[in-house]
């Protein structure tokens, strides 16, 4: 059951218009003011952390958005996509 009417929809939209990086086990991601990232997360477990700037990212799954700023962390406790967006120059990070 969809949580949120149109939410599945809107993943598929975003995802189209981004472009997705692999991630074997780090991955550092720098974005600049307004720039999306998306990736989909096979195992539950990995975190991601910003480490300069400030990040606001929402996950598949998960009803809350969320606002990182240089030296918080967020863990990811399931699969799914994750969409993030920088509100400034930001560098973050994702491992598992």
């Amino acid at each position: 059951m969809d949580v949120l009417p149109g939410f599945s929809k809107l993943f598929a939209a975003l995802t189209k218009r981004m472009s997705q990086r692999c991630l074997d086990s780090l991955a550092t991601v720098t974005l600049s003011l307004g720039e999306l990232w998306s990736h989909r997360m096979h195992a539950p477990g990995a975190s991601l952390r910003c480490h300069e700037g400030c990040v606001w990212l929402t996950r598949e799954g998960d009803l809350s958005d969320h606002v990182l700023r240089a030296g918080e962390a967020l863990r990811m406790e399931g699969p799914g996509l994750v969409v993030v967006q920088a509100l400034g120059t930001a560098r973050f990070s994702v491992s598992r």
